[in-house]
């Protein structure tokens, strides 16, 4: 009776969700959340931390990691450790986190010695196992730095200055250094940080600074040290690189390579030894002549990096998307350890069937080959260069274009391994490129904004070799542009403005929009999408307007709670269309003439950016920090190490009890043919996970239950001769 009862209760679970709502599942997400700051306490055990209150630990300098509870949901700054077992995590608000057991727990507290409640602590170090010292600082003002004698059970104030914000700090011996906001905010010391005196503010090379501000500083020995910080395209302010002899009494600019000068921020430096140190933040650098001359790496990373430390050569770097770099040779080599960085995915196409590729902030660009069972992490990198990507498009699974936030429109004819930018990018901060369309690999139109409340359309014939452009149509930036036929076009925007072509882009015009509430005239389209040569839908902001005449004239058609950020529409059957947002996810199936919302909140959650369809016909979402949800039966496969196991496993999937979404783990040694399947009590095939061949390596699989009732269950994994079977509880 009682497997009757479950069986009954399930069957009415299932009869109960809307049809669409069943098909929904999470086909991935990010690993780590953004990282500020690491620390080695001996060559492998390390610390990362980070955003809400993120706290990852390694025993083997960096190449596998697991998660630890801080005990907060705030963005940790900086991390320090005693010794194996002891350690400080400091952030906002004057918070201070400890540990004595190698962070299995930790104990939240704040420095109320402090009087700025609003304080940040920014910085941590310790020189012995009982005397240390932390910086804290609110934006522009009320910079502090303090000591402890005693572990950090007291501490006292030994540096205070009411208008100066400080960033970070670096002892060596005796002495030590200080840098914050501004070339003029520099402090040394030379008695342990006891008391502080203020250094010769730092030349800046001849160049204009509109900031100058000292990012952070590393102090080699007890005289020579190296300090980091701004930089920007905008104006052409190289990233500020300075040097002292004399422990940080005075400084010396120095130069960039003209051929490789980094305009961005740089937001850490280490040093081994005098002469061989690494610099890092909107790019990597690395010196072997103390900083005379600097040599750019060329890794692939589009993320801001904010942390380097090592020990001698051995080095990790660490940032934004949850990326971790691990290299053995002070940059030399890099290697990203972060399977899946974190990116908000403003864009997502399946070119074919198995091909697909989604894009977002940072650069960040990860496709599939399988249909999206995995997917591999790539940033668009051309130079010193990886701007965030707005949308993307590719006419096969090898020819691709993105356009970029800083105006660039890249290409790629290796599905891209590789790109080359066929649209410059500018140092302007107002000029942008939004949405493009490729009718064919010749034909092209990119939209966006020549500058604030300019529109600008760009046109190729030749597949970006040369472009002409068409400026002034709506006096507003443009989002997005779509064709119906080889000569309609459009090209939606901020403010409710619509531009349409009839002669193929060579001139355009402002359409007009019937109907639109009051309320809704200001509002920014984000998407346009043709459900044939003359029936058009666009949406954003919290409009639905529909045109029947390829864009000239335009009828509004709803409006919903929240922003609306993309819009697709199936092949089959006719006029079924999707439109997403956050807790959003719209549909029609009478071509957009009336919109009903889908979402499955058990499933489906977060901002969503983006939505397409793969030939099969399956909906695709991509949302915040690289979620990605689909109405496909496939399975998302993530590999979570790079070192082949010695034998075979398969871990207890956690959370348990769950609701509705849980992990399971599994190992094997060689790559073969695997089966991961999910039983109930009765032998009845559940959900089939994972079957199909897989590489050697360790993997977690997610199961999300939301259409399945509570109760026992058993999963089962098997290849080659090894299997095993293990229970999980789903709980709701």
């Amino acid at each position: 009776m009682k497997y009757r009862s479950i069986l009954f209760l399930f069957m009415a679970v299932m009869c109960s969700l809307p049809a669409d709502a069943q098909q929904w599942k999470q086909n991935l997400t990010y690993s780590y959340s953004d990282f500020a700051d690491v620390y080695f306490v001996d060559a492998s055990l390390a610390y990362g931390v980070g955003s809400f209150g993120q706290v990852a630990k390694t025993t083997d300098g960096g190449t596998t990691w697991t998660m630890q509870t801080s005990g907060v949901a705030s963005a940790l700054s900086s991390v320090a450790f005693l010794d194996a077992n002891t350690g400080f995590l400091v952030g906002p608000n004057r918070l201070l986190i400890r540990t004595v057991n190698g962070g299995t727990t930790w104990a939240v507290d704040t420095v109320r010695v402090i009087p700025e409640t609003a304080a940040g602590i920014r910085a941590i170090q310790f020189l012995n196992k009982t005397t240390g010292f932390i910086l804290s600082s609110e934006t522009s003002k009320s910079g502090r730095i303090l000591k402890t004698t005693d572990a950090g059970a007291t501490w006292t104030t030994v540096l205070n200055t009411a208008a100066e914000e400080f960033y970070d700090f670096s002892f060596n011996g005796t002495n030590a250094i200080m840098v914050g906001k501004g070339a003029s905010v520099i402090y040394y010391s030379t008695n342990s940080g006891d008391t502080w005196t203020k250094a010769t503010a730092a030349p800046l090379g001849g160049f204009v600074y509109t900031r100058s501000d000292i990012r952070a500083v590393h102090l080699v020995s007890s005289s020579i040290a190296y300090a980091v910080g701004w930089g920007s395209n905008i104006g052409a302010q190289p990233a500020i690189i300075i040097k002292s002899v004399d422990g940080g009494k005075t400084w010396t600019y120095l130069p960039q390579t003209p051929a490789i000068t980094l305009y961005d921020n740089l937001n850490a430096v280490y040093f081994k030894d005098d002469m061989n140190g690494i610099a890092v933040g909107g790019a990597i650098l690395t010196t072997t002549d103390g900083g005379t001359t600097w040599k750019y790496n060329d890794y692939p990373i589009g993320s801001t990096l904010n942390s380097v430390g090592g020990i001698g050569s051995s080095i990790l770097i660490t940032g934004t998307g949850g990326n971790i770099l691990s290299s053995p040779d002070l940059g030399v080599t890099i290697t990203n350890k972060t399977k899946v960085p974190a990116s908000a995915l403003y864009t997502i196409q399946f070119p074919t069937a198995t091909t697909g590729y989604a894009a977002g902030f940072d650069g960040l660009v990860i496709k599939t080959t399988d249909g999206g069972k995995s997917w591999t992490p790539k940033y668009a990198r051309v130079g010193l260069k990886a701007s965030t990507i707005q949308k993307l498009q590719f006419l096969d699974d090898k020819i691709g274009f993105v356009s970029c936030s800083n105006r660039s429109v890249l290409k790629t004819t290796d599905g891209g391994a590789t790109w080359s930018m066929i649209l410059p990018d500018t140092s302007s901060a107002t000029a942008y490129s939004y949405g493009l369309y490729f009718a064919n690999a010749a034909t092209g139109y990119v939209v966006g904004q020549q500058k604030a409340n300019t529109d600008i359309i760009w046109r190729t014939t030749d597949g970006g070799a040369t472009w002409s452009f068409t400026t002034g149509t709506v006096l507003k930036a443009l989002r997005d542009v779509a064709f119906g036929s080889a000569a309609k076009g459009v090209a939606a925007g901020d403010g409710m403005k619509i531009a349409y072509t009839t002669d193929a882009g060579v001139t355009w015009k402002a359409a007009t929009i019937n109907g639109l509430p009051t309320s809704l005239a200001a509002v920014n389209l984000r998407k346009v999408k043709f459900i044939d040569a003359d029936n058009a839908v666009a949406i954003g902001g919290k409009a639905i307007l529909k045109s029947a005449d390829a864009g000239a004239t335009w009828a509004y058609v709803d409006s919903v709670n929240t922003d609306l950020y993309d819009l697709n529409f199936l092949a089959t059957p006719s006029g079924t269309g999707f439109a997403v947002g956050t807790k959003f996810v719209m549909k029609t199936t009478n071509g957009g003439a009336s919109w009903t919302n889908i979402i499955d909140t058990n499933v489906v959650r977060g901002t969503l950016n983006s939505c397409t369809s793969d030939p099969a016909g399956n909906m695709w979402i991509g949302g915040a920090s690289t979620t990605i949800f689909t109405t496909s039966s496939v399975t998302s496969v993530r590999p979570v190490s790079d070192v082949a196991p010695t034998g075979y496993a398969l871990g207890q999937n956690y959370p348990n009890p769950f609701n509705p979404s849980t992990q399971i783990t599994f190992a094997l040694p060689v790559s073969e043919r695997v089966s991961l399947t999910v039983y109930d009590l009765l032998g009845r095939t559940v959900a089939t996970l994972v079957n199909g061949a897989v590489n050697a390596g360790t993997y977690t699989v997610d199961w999300n239950a939301a259409g399945v009732s509570s109760g026992v269950y058993l999963y089962r994994f098997q290849s080659g001769s090894y299997s095993n079977t293990k229970k999980l509880i789903l709980q709701k």
